[in-house]
């Protein structure tokens, strides 16, 4: 991996993921592709009674998405889906403790995307 300016936060989190790997009976599945740099998820949630029960992602990419795919998937485990509503952006960069250029948003709003996409099957 490249060095840049991470947080500790994004480093560990890339070194070690949390929720890695594939659900066996989810009742969710969804897949993003970030086409400008190829990073890819496949989200694996079981919901039930309006809360994540449970969550794991398998990804490719670069440290930003997957830190960010470990991040979320601890932050929603266990919450309302309706939680996910309120994450944007600006709350991901303050979980990771890192700032992004426009052109790093689709990093960090991919593990995002996959959950609301989820949410519409």
């Amino acid at each position: 991996m490249q060095q840049k300016n991470y947080s500790p936060v994004v480093f560990e989190h890339y070194r070690s993921p949390r929720n890695f790997g594939k659900l066996n009976k989810p009742t969710h599945v969804a897949e993003e592709l970030n086409p400008l740099c190829g990073d890819e998820i496949k989200a694996y949630l079981v919901i039930k009674d309006g809360k994540f029960e449970d969550i794991k992602y398998q990804a490719r990419g670069c440290a930003l998405s997957i830190a960010t795919a470990s991040v979320l998937s601890g932050m929603i485990k266990g919450e309302p889906i309706k939680d996910i509503q309120k994450i944007n952006r600006t709350e991901i960069e303050k979980l990771l403790n890192i700032k992004v250029s426009a052109a790093r948003e689709s990093c960090i709003t991919l593990a995002l995307n996959a959950v609301k996409k989820t949410l519409k099957n």
